[in-house]
């Protein structure tokens, strides 16, 4: 399952989620309440007390206001897609009732609830997000896929014995026009074509 960071504290925002937005006392989150503001602090000394950390006044003040300021995951508000859940919850057209349909036939008989509502998904554990680069590297594609074919053969049975399986490849093939979009005009946190290209380079 999603595991967060014991160094930092503070409000997930993961796709407009806010989870624990109402947590308002005094030093619940931030630098305060932060492990890697004390270990700024106190330098991370070493087991002979040495500083192992050292930062000037300012740089401190921005790793502080960094944590204050909620942990920032970009470095600007602007967003290339203002129109979707916390301008960055991608998915393929129709994701959602392609994995409930699949879900009632394929997952129901393991997983309760599998396909009873539109987001059975993410109560899985590591479903809590969708990955869109190499999506048959998301759970719910390789928990169910056959070992013999590359898969993590998790659901007991294999509910696909190959990526030949029609399910598995609507599933995979879902992403492909996504893919596309998203090399058109990358989420902000993602690298252009161009930049992919010099990296590969």
């Amino acid at each position: 399952p999603f595991q967060y960071s014991k160094y930092t504290s503070w409000i997930p925002t993961y796709n407009g989620q806010e989870a624990n937005i109402l947590e308002i006392e005094p030093g619940r989150w931030g630098a305060k309440a932060s492990l890697l503001a004390q270990l700024i602090a106190n330098g991370h000394p070493d087991s002979e007390g040495k500083a192992q950390v050292q930062l000037s006044a300012e740089e401190k003040r921005r790793v502080y206001a960094w944590l204050d300021l909620n942990v920032p995951y970009y470095g600007t508000s602007d967003s290339n897609y203002l129109d979707i859940r916390g301008c960055r919850q991608h998915q393929p057209d129709d994701f959602m009732a392609t994995m409930k349909e699949i879900g009632q036939r394929r997952c129901a008989s393991c997983h309760e609830g599998a396909g009873k509502d539109e987001h059975w998904l993410y109560q899985l554990p590591n479903s809590f997000y969708v990955r869109l680069d190499q999506p048959e590297l998301n759970n719910f594609l390789q928990a169910p896929l056959a070992v013999a074919d590359g898969g993590k053969g998790t659901c007991g049975t294999d509910v696909f014995t190959s990526r030949q399986d029609p399910d598995y490849q609507r599933i995979r093939n879902a992403f492909k026009d996504l893919e596309k979009r998203l090399d058109h005009l990358p989420r902000m946190d993602m690298m252009t074509l161009e930049d992919q290209q010099v990296a590969r380079n």
